[in-house]
């Protein structure tokens, strides 16, 4: 058992050179404690290999190794107080061109005495000794010698690792100050400077590689359960001239590092980038309150397919409730602006969706190939479906095609089935059939409305336009129009019922032989004609043949002129131009009735259809 002991003076008391070496050990020893207690071991300040390049041969360089400070694992102090160029000849046992690991050692050795004070009791015995250093090239493994704990070597357990019965463990940072101090130089702790590159062939140095000169090297560092601020604040930074006018930048590499968890209950504030080299950032409760619900920002793999994501975690459970939000915040008051929850919805509740002023298909609705989405052509808003269009009333979803899953079907739009409604349908504009071609309207019944409003009201056809309404196929299959009222006609019946008139004056052709006459229809009266007649309008025993007005007559007091037979018929029609038949009109004498004269109208009645 190592114990701390000091000198314990008393008057009179005769003092040897042993009680000088304990008063000296407890104060050297209270100091190494001091250096791995609320310190690690390692490079305090300084000790920087650099190279200076060599002026006659520009591949060849000087290493230098500039004055600093150090601790070892025993807690001995090593200074290098001055710059010191690295001796070619430590290397001289190595004959290839390598980098070389440069170690720095404890060294002490025995000086002279002060010739100005009373010489030892043995003349000429050493009074002095001197704490220094040595250089130590590429050393064999260990770089260090075991560590005393209560006298018996301390343990480094390995991750994982169980501690021997009975032996004492060692800290990984492996800075101990219950150790027993060793005295002089028998225990070695080696201290790594860096690499330097030697070349063996030519016994010189050439240029390391980049980061070589501080390969390996490990820097003292503090011990402690809690740093505070005397004045308020606590300032970690490199350590830098205070009156430079140019300071080296904080944000040129790294400059401090926390390997383990660290909790911060102020406010952080960056004022550069944060970079995330770990797996995630997640969100978690005040402890001891425990966390439901996992919150996280990770890069990752996507799930399927390759490339990078940055991915937000919010939960493990499709819950509507967990959700992702922007928003707005002003005082007490919150305005969610848009949402995205683990079920998978996505919500805007009051904002408005934007995607710029680019023509494209802005959203992909499902597959890989635009087959199904929305989009904007110029001047053109387009939704775009690889098979039907369907508009569902109510219901629930259902993969079924033409499935309203519960609700009703409110609209489909299919190939080749076309646009089918399943209600009413209002246009406010021109609904045209057929566009640029042909095709039909179907269906039963058609009612007219009023102008102002959707009440009922006449039906107008072709209202305003000139053009003719044509039932049925003027050149093929006829239809029938039927009329369950009354027909009116505001213009003249043709195509329904065409009748041609023409008034005849014909004379007796001879004493008893009925005359024959004809008359000629002009072209396109008729396209086809149904029938045809003679009206008989009068007759005259006097020759009225050349007679429009039919007024040639005079007074016979002759019972030879008296009327006996006045006939007119029609025989028959030729084509749809010539109608012919006969008439004769007879008197009581047989020779004064060949200038007797027949006055009727030839009425013809058919169809024009042209």
């Amino acid at each position: 058992m190592t114990a701390i002991e000091r000198p314990r003076y008393t008057q009179g008391q005769t003092l040897g050179a042993a009680d000088f070496r304990a008063e000296q050990a407890y104060h050297r020893n209270g100091r190494r404690r001091h250096l791995l207690g609320p310190h690690t071991w390692g490079i305090t300040l300084g000790l920087d290999l650099v190279e200076q390049p060599n002026p006659i041969d520009p591949t060849l360089v000087d290493v230098m190794l500039r004055p600093g400070l150090a601790t070892d694992g025993y807690g001995r102090e090593l200074m290098v107080d001055s710059a010191l160029r690295l001796d070619p000849a430590a290397f001289s046992a190595f004959a290839d061109i390598a980098h070389r690991q440069v170690y720095l050692a404890y060294d002490e050795v025995t000086s002279g005495h002060d010739n100005a004070r009373y010489d030892d009791c043995l003349p000429g015995h050493q009074t002095r000794i001197t704490e220094g250093y040595r250089i130590v090239v590429d050393p064999t493994p260990p770089t260090h010698d075991t560590v005393d704990i209560a006298g018996q070597p301390g343990v480094d357990v390995p991750a994982g690792g169980s501690l021997p019965a009975g032996a004492v463990a060692i800290p990984d940072d492996e800075s101990i100050p219950y150790q027993t101090l060793p005295d002089g130089v028998t225990q070695r702790w080696l201290i790594r400077l860096g690499d330097v590159k030697w070349d063996g062939t030519t016994g010189r140095f050439r240029p390391a590689d980049p980061g070589a000169l501080t390969s390996g090297r490990r820097y003292a560092g503090l011990v402690a359960d809690h740093l505070l601020g005397a004045n308020g604040t606590l300032r970690i930074a490199p350590r830098d001239d205070p009156d430079d006018a140019t300071p080296p930048a904080p944000d040129v590499a790294d400059f401090a590092t926390v390997e383990g968890r660290l909790r911060v209950q102020g406010r952080i504030n960056a004022e550069k980038d944060i970079y995330l080299e770990a797996s995630a950032i997640r969100y978690v409760n005040t402890p001891p309150t425990p966390t439901p619900v996992a919150m996280a920002i990770s890069r990752a793999k996507p799930v399927t397919g390759t490339g990078e994501q940055l991915r937000l975690q919010l939960g493990t459970d499709p819950d509507d409730t967990h959700r992702l939000v922007v928003g707005r915040d002003s005082g007490s008051s919150a305005v969610d602006l848009f949402g995205v929850s683990a079920a998978g919805h996505a919500y805007l509740p009051s904002g408005i969706m934007s995607f710029g002023a680019q023509t494209r298909q802005m959203i992909d609705l499902w597959g890989g190939g635009h087959e199904y989405g929305i989009g904007v052509q110029d001047h053109t808003l387009y939704q775009r479906s690889g098979s039907d269009f369907a508009w569902f009333r109510g219901g629930t979803h259902s993969n079924a095609r033409g499935d309203a899953g519960g609700g009703s079907v409110a609209m489909t739009l299919t190939h080749p089935d076309g646009l089918r409604v399943n209600a009413p349908v209002a246009a406010t504009g021109r609904l045209t059939v057929g566009a640029g071609g042909d095709d039909q309207v179907r269906t039963r019944h058609v009612v007219g409305k009023q102008s102002g409003n959707d009440n009922i009201d006449h039906l107008y056809l072709n209202f305003q336009t000139g053009r003719d309404v044509v039932v049925g196929n003027m050149t093929g299959i006829t239809s029938s129009l039927q009329v369950s009222g009354d027909l009116r006609v505001l213009g003249t019946i043709r195509s329904v019922l065409e009748i041609w008139t023409t008034t005849v004056r014909v004379k007796n052709a001879g004493s008893a032989t009925p005359r024959s006459w004809s008359v000629t229809i002009p072209p396109g009266v008729f396209t086809s004609i149904t029938s045809a007649f003679a009206v008989l309008q009068g007759f005259s025993l006097f020759n009225n043949e050349g007679s429009s007005a039919f007024d040639q007559f005079g007074h016979v007091a002759n019972v030879d002129a008296i009327p006996q037979h006045v006939m007119v018929m029609v025989d028959g029609v030729a084509g749809l131009t010539q109608v012919f038949g006969r008439c004769f009109c007879a008197e009581s004498s047989t020779g004064a009735q060949d200038d007797n004269t027949v006055l009727f109208t030839v009425v013809v009645i058919g169809r024009r259809t042209s």
